[in-house]
């Protein structure tokens, strides 16, 4: 009996350590010799065992296209949410729990970026309006989700934005920060402020050991201004084709 199943777990299961085979085949003899048991039972067992290797063949594990660290901010140089967005959804794949913070521009464009297939996602809209939460307006629909009015905030409300970055990240409900308008900011507000804002979302990030990635299109900005994101960010050089095969 031993010998006959020791062969058939050689056949359907060689990613297993010697010792950790033999000594499953000889609990399995034990127990059949003792009546415990009976060869339905086993069979049964090495066909779930079976199954679990072809499982394990049709879905290898995946590395992410790039190694985020945790505690870091990030930055992609780009003048739409295409490539830090991509870079955000193949985070998510290993890490469930994101924050997309973005402007409601692109809400007709969820669908092309990608956004609608992620998971466990939470969107927050920026917007122009000074009073989005009192315009008596219901949730806004985000495929078959409802996105709540609070969830929409006017951009130049930078308290208000990082309140609810700083309580997503401090109550671990989301670890994954990917924010777009950062750059968009600077119109109607001092860079300083921006700056000021933007350093206690990294320190945010950096104190509870989650990771930010925002998109910034350094076009907009002055050689200054450049200067200060880079000195704050760490910049992601990877092109769309690193995906293609993800």
């Amino acid at each position: 009996m031993f010998i006959s199943l020791h062969r058939y777990w050689h056949s359907v299961s060689d990613e297993y350590t010697r010792g950790y085979r033999d000594g499953v085949l000889k609990t399995l003899d034990m127990l059949k010799r003792e009546g415990v048991i009976g060869d339905q039972d086993i069979s049964r067992y090495m066909g779930a065992l079976l199954r679990v290797r072809r499982v394990k063949e049709r879905k290898p594990k995946r590395k992410p296209v790039i190694g985020l660290r945790k505690g870091r901010s990030y930055f992609v140089n780009e003048k739409a949410p295409r490539l830090g967005v991509r870079i955000f959804a193949d985070a998510l794949r290993h890490q469930p729990g994101g924050l997309c913070v973005m402007r409601i521009k692109y809400l007709n464009q969820l669908d092309e970026l990608g956004l609608n297939e992620l998971e466990d996602v939470e969107i927050i809209w920026l917007t122009q309006s000074e009073s989005v939460s009192s315009s008596g307006m219901g949730g806004l629909l985000l495929g078959a989700k409802s996105i709540p009015v609070g969830n929409r905030v006017p951009l130049n409300d930078r308290p208000m934005i990082l309140t609810k970055i700083k309580d997503r990240i401090k109550n671990a409900e989301k670890r994954i920060i990917y924010f777009e308008g950062l750059d968009a900011m600077k119109f109607g507000a001092r860079f300083e402020d921006i700056m000021k804002f933007l350093q206690q979302i990294t320190e945010t990030v950096s104190l509870y050991r989650a990771v930010a990635i925002f998109s910034i299109d350094l076009e907009r900005l002055t050689e200054q201004e450049r200067a200060a994101i880079e000195g704050e960010l760490e910049r992601i050089e990877i092109g769309h084709q690193n995906f293609r095969s993800s």
